[in-house]
C-alpha cells in the first residue's frame, strides 16, 4: 500500500468508526464494521457489518433501520469522495455465529472470501 494509500484508507477507518459510534452501537445485536478497498480501484470498496447472531441479523434486515443504515453509511463515504455503485453488492451483512460454524472463529480467513 502506497504512503497516500494508508493515509486515505487511515481518513476512512476513522470516519467509519463515527459512524459505528453514531448509528450502529444501538442497533440491536450490532458488533462491528470493517472495510477492504483497492485504492487503485476505489469504486469497489466493500463494508461488512457485523452482528452476534443469525436471529439478530435477520430482524435488523427486515427492518426499516436497513435502508436509513445504508443511506447513513453511503454519505459518509461520499464525503470521503467514495462512491457505492452497488450497494446491495458492497455493504455485506455477517455475523459471529456464522464464522464460528464457517471459519471456526477465524475472522481473517473469513473476510479473504468477500
Amino acid at each position: 500500500m502506497r504512503k497516500t494509500d494508508k493515509k486515505k484508507d487511515n481518513t476512512l477507518r476513522k470516519a467509519l468508526t463515527r459512524f459505528c459510534n453514531e448509528h450502529c452501537e444501538p442497533l440491536s445485536g450490532f458488533e462491528w464494521l470493517t472495510h477492504a478497498i483497492d485504492w487503485q480501484r476505489a469504486d469497489n470498496i466493500k463494508v461488512i457489518v457485523v452482528f452476534t447472531t443469525d436471529e439478530q441479523l435477520r430482524s435488523f434486515l427486515g427492518s426499516q433501520m436497513r435502508p436509513q443504515l445504508e443511506a447513513q453509511l453511503m454519505a459518509v463515504l461520499k464525503a470521503e469522495d467514495l462512491a457505492m455503485h452497488n450497494p446491495k453488492k458492497q455493504i455485506v451483512y455477517d455475523t459471529e455465529q456464522q464464522c464460528k460454524v464457517g471459519h471456526n472463529g477465524n475472522w481473517a480467513r473469513r473476510l479473504s472470501h468477500f
